[in-house]
């Protein structure tokens, strides 16, 4: 935290002296945690502010501890914000800083108003209240009922319409509503809190505040706008539409089952609005001076063998998702509360992410499969100010993955990154973190604060080993478009050495494929485009095992079952190839408990003597559903678009003019992924015709190039790396 506060310092806290009244600007800051816990961070920035207020109060001589514990009630009673999901958290929050800013006998601070309770992820803000409920508050889930969505996406376009044209003569402005709420707060912040008295009048104020006509239209507004996103879309359920928002907001009179609906929904997730519940830090400053914390890492899709490992053990330990789903479907008749219990977490964890997804508030981590961390990122951004400073400890996959390589993007476009350390949690900074889990401290400056070179370092393990110079390095917007100009994510090095080395090698290279980017088009000589196959949870109903194909009266060949004509192919996992061997490892002989756990063993040099001896995978899919993947009649982009889910690209991101024939037989496949520590990151080989599963990418060569374009292709990236390979 110590480490992560120096990175993320301001000029205003360590140079007060520069300032005109250095106490009023200290005391002025206001800093945020938006999943605060018991208030670690806040504390540690409490005490930072503290430290600095009383040296410029004693002109840099020694205070004494009654001058700090003054110092320290007065920063926690007026710069300190925090937000946690949980009630208890809050309090126990609350709790601890007021241990902190206990002194001599002064009663506990008033944090009501500054310490709140609920989902800093899920809320709005005015401009996205100012444009309504967009259309994509009505793409289907779940269990929407599609003539009653059809009519909702109607009625809502329509109304956007008529706003749009003065028809609908609701007027609206959010954004009056938070001027008018923080002159109230301001009242709350400026009155005394020396007394009991003094605390209880602060308490009514806020009372007040929350009880107001102007408070509740605008909750009741933002509620409503949220509400749209994650209701059922059934006839049974209120119709929330853009004129619904407007009505609210302006204190008009919508039906009762509406009303209670939106409250209802506000209450089951937690909608917060950090306009509505801090409107002083995002009228005066339209944000917080300091946004610190450690986010909660995890993925908002309900993970079901999870949420079963301790309500039903044989659902958890399914062999498959397929296998999964049949299991939970039994539930119906045999356990129905749990069933009951699961659809409803399923529903709410579906409604999350189609609030994050669709509802404009994280353009850039709203994608793909999502994390909490990445969001909440993105929210920390956002909640700064432009002069802010924003530090956080998240996994070091926010600069290397796929998903969140539009937020790196952003940042590095906007020269937003002050500096990224990356750990190995080998010495268990993280206790309860698996050791090979990595993250890292990100410290990111406000858009009106642009930094020319952002520092990285590495492979740390130990927060003493960033003090080594030579672990550094220093990278500037040109050096993330050289390293990997298609996805813009951080590339990787254990030294400014290596760095240096690597820079120079690529400024003397080629890309093997630039995507277009603005203004500059796509450069793609070989006519490539990359596919994703099979994928390992959404197509397992495809998939049989040996067990299953035997039962069945498949007959094995090599590594195919065959039954008349018709042929079920191995499923090709990254695991069982490696550089030049698509015969690494088979699970032939294997216990089917390794089998279930995927752990095949290796292939014996003896046996890849033998030309005829195959790589026995877990399962097989049919060659039918191959061939629909490899079918000649489509063009390659047609193929991408159908099959690659995982990188939620949309057709445009692809070339159109490659119509390049797709030919059962040899394809050439890489691993997706790897550990930065491997000494080689990029493993091709060719593989025989078959499937191929998620951890896998096959790359396909536009018309005009032989199957001797793959054998050569194979051999140059075995030789060295592609640029969006290396790290």
């Amino acid at each position: 935290i110590r480490r992560l506060l120096e990175e993320t310092r301001d000029a205003r806290l360590d140079r007060p002296e520069t300032l005109p009244d250095a106490q009023t600007a200290l005391l002025g800051l206001r800093i945020l945690d938006p999943a605060c816990g018991s208030g670690h961070f806040l504390i540690a920035a409490a005490h930072r502010i503290a430290g600095r207020l009383v040296n410029v109060r004693t002109n840099g001589n020694e205070p004494t501890p009654t001058q700090l514990r003054t110092a320290l009630r007065e920063v926690i009673g007026r710069c300190v914000y925090g937000i946690d999901i949980n009630p208890m958290a809050v309090e126990l929050c609350k709790v601890s800083l007021w241990l902190e800013a206990n002194h001599n006998g002064q009663p506990l601070s008033f944090l009501d108003h500054h310490i709140v309770c609920g989902n800093s992820l899920l809320g709005t803000t005015p401009e996205l209240l100012a444009d309504g409920v967009p259309q994509a508050a009505f793409k289907k889930r779940g269990t929407d009922d599609s003539k009653h969505l059809a009519n909702l996406r109607r009625t809502n376009l329509a109304e956007r319409k008529q706003r749009d044209q003065g028809i609908l003569a609701l007027e609206w402005s959010p954004s009056e509503y938070v001027a008018s709420l923080a002159d109230d707060f301001a009242v709350i912040n400026a009155g005394e809190d020396n007394t009991t008295a003094d605390i209880d009048a602060k308490a009514d104020l806020y009372e007040e505040l929350q009880q107001s006509q102007t408070y509740l239209r605008a909750k009741a507004a933002a509620d409503a706008w949220c509400a749209a996103f994650v209701i059922p879309k059934t006839p049974q359920n209120p119709a929330i539409t853009d004129s619904t928002i407007r009505t609210v907001g302006q204190g008009y009179d919508i039906p009762a089952e509406t009303r209670e609906a939106i409250t209802m929904l506000s209450e089951e997730y937690q909608f917060l609005h950090p306009h509505l519940v801090f409107p002083d830090v995002f009228e005066r400053s339209d944000g917080f001076d300091l946004v610190i914390g450690n986010p909660p890492w995890g993925r908002v899709k309900l993970q079901e063998k999870k949420w079963f490992a301790t309500r039903d053990t044989d659902i958890a330990q399914a062999p498959n998702q397929a296998a999964r789903r049949k299991l939970i479907n039994i539930l119906k008749e045999e356990n129905p509360a749990l069933h009951t219990a699961f659809q409803a977490a399923l529903r709410q964890s579906d409604g999350i992410s189609t609030l994050l997804r669709n509802s404009g508030y994280y353009p850039l981590t709203g994608r793909g499969d999502i994390n909490t961390y990445a969001v909440f990122a993105e929210f920390m951004r956002n909640t700064t100010s432009p002069t802010g400073r924003t530090g956080m400890i998240v996994p070091t996959g926010i600069a290397t993955d796929d998903t969140t390589k539009h937020f790196l993007s952003d940042l590095v476009d906007d020269r937003s990154i002050v500096s990224l350390y990356d750990f190995e949690n080998r010495k268990r900074l993280f206790p309860a973190v698996d050791s090979r889990q990595k993250f890292c401290l990100l410290s990111l400056s406000g858009k009106q604060q642009p930094m020319h070179q952002s520092d990285f370092v590495f492979f740390a393990h130990d927060i003493t080993d960033i003090n080594d110079p030579d672990r550094h390095y220093t990278l500037s917007p040109a050096d993330f478009a050289l390293f990997n100009p298609n996805t813009r994510n951080c590339p990787i090095f254990r030294s400014d050495r290596d760095m240096a080395i690597a820079r120079k090698m690529y400024h003397q290279s080629g890309e093997l494929w630039k995507e277009p980017r603005g203004p500059a088009p796509e450069q793609n000589h070989w006519g490539i485009s990359f596919q994703r196959m099979f994928d390992m949870s959404n197509d397992s109903g495809l998939f049989r095992t040996r067990s299953e194909l035997d039962n069945e009266g498949w007959t094995l060949s090599g590594s195919h079952f065959i039954r008349g004509d018709a042929r079920y192919l191995p499923l090709y996992e990254s695991k069982l190839y490696h550089q030049y061997d698509h015969r690494i490892a088979t699970f032939e002989g294997v216990s089917p408990k390794r089998i279930r756990d995927g752990i095949p063993q290796y292939v014996t040099p003896e046996e890849k003597t033998n030309p005829h001896t195959v790589v026995i995978p877990r399962y097989w899919v049919p060659e039918e559903e191959v061939v629909e993947r490899l079918d000649v009649s489509q063009s390659v982009s047609q193929s991408v678009r159908q099959t690659d889910r995982q990188t939620d690209r949309p057709p445009s991101d692809y070339p159109m003019g490659h119509q390049a024939p797709r030919r059962p037989g040899p394809q050439l496949a890489f691993r997706k992924i790897t550990n930065a520590t491997n000494e080689r990151t990029g493993v091709f080989t060719m593989i025989p015709s078959g499937g191929l599963s998620d951890s896998g990418t096959t790359i396909i060569f536009g018309s005009s190039y032989s199957e001797r374009s793959l054998e050569q292709q194979t051999s140059a990236h075995s030789s060295l790396q592609p640029s969006e390979e290396l790290p």
